[in-house]
């Protein structure tokens, strides 16, 4: 946290909180709680009281704001890392053919004798393919019988397309969003 964000809280706390604390107490979860009494001005003792009290309130929540942060980084880090797996798993010609074959079956999907006679894959080679999307949650499987049905899993597409648009699309605008759809 920059010392810019720390006055700017400081300065709220200050101007909300500021002429009637007197008693901060820690709630379950953290939330803190502030009971408002007025200010005895005159007294040396209260009005230090009051201003350590007011100190402890602004330092508790700069320290969850820098938690929140702490682990709003963390939680992006996984989704990198998530994500990267994902573009992984699509890298290879065949499986970028698999998933958007059952993009264009949604939602019934396919069974793996479809797939393979649409694309020409081994059963072999095509239960590896698949094997991996799945592992990656880019596809779903739903046994029917004795037939296997995948499914793409729009969700998680969804999710990697946001993550990959996210910033040209609200910081600099690098790609218009009406620009990327292929099918109109």
């Amino acid at each position: 946290m920059h010392m810019h964000e720390c006055l700017y809280v400081t300065k709220l706390v200050v101007q909300r909180y500021g002429s009637a604390i007197t008693s901060i107490s820690t709630a379950p979860r953290g939330r803190r709680t502030i009971s408002p009494v007025e200010r005895a001005d005159g007294d040396p003792l209260q009005n230090f009281l009051c201003i350590s009290r007011l100190t402890f309130l602004v330092i508790s929540i700069i320290v969850e704001i820098l938690e929140q942060a702490m682990s709003a980084k963390q939680t992006l880090t996984e989704n990198v890392t998530r994500f990267a797996d994902m573009l992984s798993a699509m890298g290879t010609e065949p499986r970028l053919r698999i998933v958007r074959l059952l993009l264009s079956a949604h939602p019934e999907g396919m069974v793996v004798g479809e797939i393979s006679e649409e694309l020409d894959i081994a059963y072999s080679t095509l239960s590896h393919h698949l094997e991996k999307l799945k592992n990656e949650n880019l596809v779903t499987v739903e046994r029917k019988g004795t037939f296997l049905r995948y499914r793409a899993n729009c969700d998680a597409l969804q999710e990697l397309l946001g993550f990959l648009f996210a910033e040209c699309c609200t910081r600099n605008n690098a790609i218009k969003p009406e620009k990327i759809t292929c099918c109109r």
